[in-house]
């Protein structure tokens, strides 16, 4: 035990609206162990309006901050963590002073119960025994495995947990304090103590060595309370709140207590990252975390949380920080059933960047009803880590593809016999109706003096391999203008064995689709925050564009690569 006091107070007020008394709410205050010497024990207090269970643990924390403080060498690497998380940082203020933490506090975990689990788990039994103020007692463990047999001063002992007092390992595989410590212990979200439903953190079966049945033992997996598998599935959704087309796309959590039913799964497509919600039951409002950057809700700018209230229609928000890019939708059922879908952008102002697969992204969640009782996804504010899933295969293109530009909707037609306003790079010729180009170095031609959001470039070709389409900036240097700038579309690259998007320098999306023998029309098109392709006017490639608000100046088409590109017809529209 150690040396500290709670004080708790319940004043109370009548609140008209609701015809009944209230106690008021208030957040904790605490004193360390300074005034040891004179008798004075660390101490806390709070009003009994809020969390108790929470209101205890966390308040008491910080008295146990002070024991480590005076205990311990108080140092970054041997303290008891002060637990509200923050990051090391150092900033210079408008007014010329620096502020700074040194000490960083935010490691990878969550919020609330998650931040104490988390660092205190990171000091040993030999750090735990040195702190001065408290009794350190001596209590029986037969087995040598940590944790007592039967002791009813201590939260927690082999009789209670259900494990065997003569055997350290009483699932033939895990030792039994390492058994008990899979969980937190958290009893719940963060809520009002007189409305918090059962507890709600996962106790493991101590005589169970596969907790979640996932075929996994718990000595192996990565989360042996949880059956869902870790993964951001490859996938492409559409944020319009029809859940149908997530129906092969496995859960990575799933609640259901007390009426309420909660079920999340998620999906990306190098684009986007996608998360469905469905919810049934009377919920009022709901409440979920996603970490970009997978190093913890507190350690990264990355970290995106949503609200959704229910409340007729249904509202959404980010809170504490913006979230560029995010979009979302939300349906009802006639079973009381609540979609809601939303999707995080790759790359440009959103906060998230990645490519290809191997990104761990973390998400949590939590969802209350009216009358403020919570219920957690996973364990009260764990966050559950799921790595991003490698691109495989063609997903299918999503709806709202551009036509094929045609004759009378473009800005201007060009033909090697009109091409008044085109800029034709070395090496071009007209022959046989076309202009040729046979180099393997890169030459263009181009339409310059644009300044377009949108914009369709058509042609009309042959080519043996590398079929290219661009599109430049106007920061962009002329001298700087090529196959790796800007916005390129490529047919038949890489000796005629890939056809791809290479935006900004980043290969993306991907398609079947090669050169072949004879004419073809090959159109790159730019609306609406997209990207699309279409080869002989079907689509055949989309990418979510990285900088839809920076105009363009030059429209392009590369020959080059030993091709042996022949252009029959040049179309462009631009606004």
């Amino acid at each position: 035990p150690y040396a500290g006091q709670i004080e708790q107070a319940f004043p109370r007020r009548w609140n008209p609206q609701k015809r009944a008394w209230e106690f008021y709410n208030s957040g904790g205050g605490t004193l360390g162990v300074d005034g040891f010497p004179d008798g004075i024990p660390a101490r806390s207090q709070f009003l009994g309006g809020g969390d108790t269970a929470w209101l205890v643990a966390h308040e008491f924390h910080h008295q146990m901050e002070s024991f480590g403080a005076f205990s311990l060498a108080n140092r970054e690497d041997e303290r008891i963590v002060f637990n509200h998380p923050e990051p090391r940082y150092r900033r210079k203020n408008p007014d010329g002073s620096v502020a700074m933490n040194p000490w960083n506090t935010a490691g990878k975990h969550g919020e609330h119960w998650n931040v104490m689990a988390y660092w205190d788990r990171q000091l040993s039994d030999a750090q735990w025994l040195r702190l001065y103020f408290g009794e350190a007692v001596i209590v029986r463990d037969a087995d040598g495995d940590g944790l007592p047999d039967d002791d009813p001063r201590l939260p927690l002992d082999e009789k209670r947990f259900g494990s065997d007092p003569k055997r350290a390992q009483t699932d033939g595989q895990m030792n039994d304090l390492r058994k008990a410590m899979l969980s937190t212990w958290a009893p719940a979200p963060l809520q009002y103590t007189f409305v918090k439903p059962a507890w709600q953190s996962r106790i493991p079966n101590p005589r169970k060595a596969d907790q979640d049945d996932d075929g996994l033992p718990d000595t192996v997996d990565p989360y042996p309370l949880y059956p869902w598998q870790p993964f951001v599935w490859y996938a492409r959704a559409t944020v319009d709140g029809d859940p149908s087309e997530w129906e092969h796309i496995p859960p990575v959590g799933v609640l259901e207590q007390d009426g309420l039913e909660l079920t999340l799964k998620h999906c990306h497509d190098g684009d986007n990252y996608y998360a469905l919600f469905v919810i049934t039951g009377d919920w009022e409002r709901l409440y979920a975390g996603f970490d970009g950057e997978g190093q913890g809700v507190f350690a990264t700018e990355s970290v995106i949380f949503f609200e959704a209230r229910n409340r007729g229609e249904v509202e959404a928000r980010t809170l504490w920080r913006d979230a560029p890019g995010l979009q979302w939708k939300a349906t009802r059922r006639r079973d009381r059933t609540t979609v809601i879908e939303l999707s995080i952008p790759n790359g440009g102002e959103s906060r998230w960047f990645w490519m290809g697969g191997g990104r761990e992204i973390g998400i949590y969640a939590d969802v209350y009803q009216a009358n403020g009782a919570g219920y957690s996804l996973y364990e009260p504010y764990d966050v559950f880590y799921c790595v991003m899933q490698e691109p495989s295969g063609e997903l299918p293109l999503p709806a709202g593809a551009p036509q094929e530009l045609r004759r009378e909707t473009a800005t201007r037609v060009f033909t090697p016999t009109q091409a008044e306003g085109l800029q034709l790079g070395a090496g071009w010729e007209i022959r046989n109706g076309a202009w040729t180009y046979d180099g393997h170095e890169e030459s263009h031609i181009r339409i310059t003096g644009l300044n377009a959001t949108e914009f369709d470039l058509w042609v009309e070709l042959e080519a043996t391999q590398d079929a290219v389409l661009a599109a430049f900036l106007p920061t962009t240097p002329e001298t700087a203008m090529g196959a790796g700038r800007d916005y390129v579309l490529f047919v038949g690259g890489y000796l005629n064995t890939r056809t791809r998007f290479r935006l900004f320098g980043v290969e993306t999306a991907e398609s079947g689709q090669m050169m072949t023998p004879g004419r073809h029309t090959l159109q790159l098109s730019r609306r609406e925050g997209k990207l699309w392709a279409l080869f002989d006017g079907k689509p055949i490639l989309y990418a979510r564009d990285p900088n839809p608000t920076q105009p363009i100046a030059t429209l392009a088409i590369i020959g080059g690569y030993s091709g042996k590109q022949r252009i029959y017809e040049i179309r462009a529209r631009w606004k």
